[in-house]
């Protein structure tokens, strides 16, 4: 199938300002976003933002390991998985994705129930773990299409 015109001008572009400085693994271009050390590229949907940037920088190193669904029963509160997995198609990889719920706790608000898609990705020589927050239960504001940023997903 491939990738289209428009799309292979963007993420081209990307990949040349990324080129500009050989030692960065990182490029981010407007909302478009390769990580080349990661061989993963993605268009960031309008009113996301990244949850922590200094995790970003670790990400470019290679020093963050994703934790697993046990790892986050243990960790967040009230954490419960709401879907089953469901295998999906990712950049013509095989995927799984499901959602949980937890709750969200900050001395500066409110206890949030908070709605987390986790999305694996499998390339073969490697795996993927991508998870996606929003709180869909504060209203309509604070719903994401996740749908929407699993199709600019790109394995490059």
């Amino acid at each position: 199938m491939g990738i289209g015109r428009r799309e292979f001008l963007q993420l081209f572009g990307v990949g040349i300002a990324a080129a500009r400085n050989p030692a960065a693994a990182i490029a981010i271009l407007d909302d478009q976003y390769i990580n080349r050390r990661l061989g993963i590229a993605f268009e960031k949907p309008n009113g996301w933002v990244f949850a922590n940037v200094k995790q970003m920088a670790d990400v470019k190193a290679g020093q963050v390991l994703e934790l697993d669904v046990e790892s986050c029963a243990t960790i967040l509160k009230r954490f419960t998985v709401t879907s089953d997995p469901t295998s999906v198609t990712v950049s013509a990889c095989d995927a799984a994705s499901y959602e949980a719920s937890f709750i969200f706790e900050h001395e500066n608000l409110e206890p949030t129930p908070v709605r987390m898609k986790t999305l694996v990705i499998d390339q073969g020589t490697a795996f993927y773990t991508l998870r996606m927050y929003d709180s869909p239960y504060l209203g309509e504001g604070m719903a994401f299409d996740f749908g929407q940023f699993m199709a600019s997903v790109r394995m490059v």
